[in-house]
């Protein structure tokens, strides 16, 4: 049985703790895709994702965090 599983990240703004949250979730034991879900992008996002592999998905308009999640 292989144990599959992703981490969603829900992200509104720019958090001072995106990127050390996006570091912890990549270096676990197990590999996992991760996807960030905003309808609030900032400039940098992308190359946040990308440096930690991480699928970007934005959406808008923007209703709040509850929306991305």
């Amino acid at each position: 049985m292989v144990d599959r599983h992703a981490f969603a990240v829900p992200a509104y703004g720019q958090s001072p703790y995106l990127d050390a949250c996006l570091q912890s979730l990549a270096n676990q034991d197990r590999p996992s895709p991760i996807v960030l879900a905003t309808s609030t992008p900032f400039d940098g996002i992308e190359q946040l994702c990308e440096k930690h592999g991480v699928r970007l998905h934005m959406h808008g308009p923007n209703h709040g965090i509850g929306h991305d999640w």
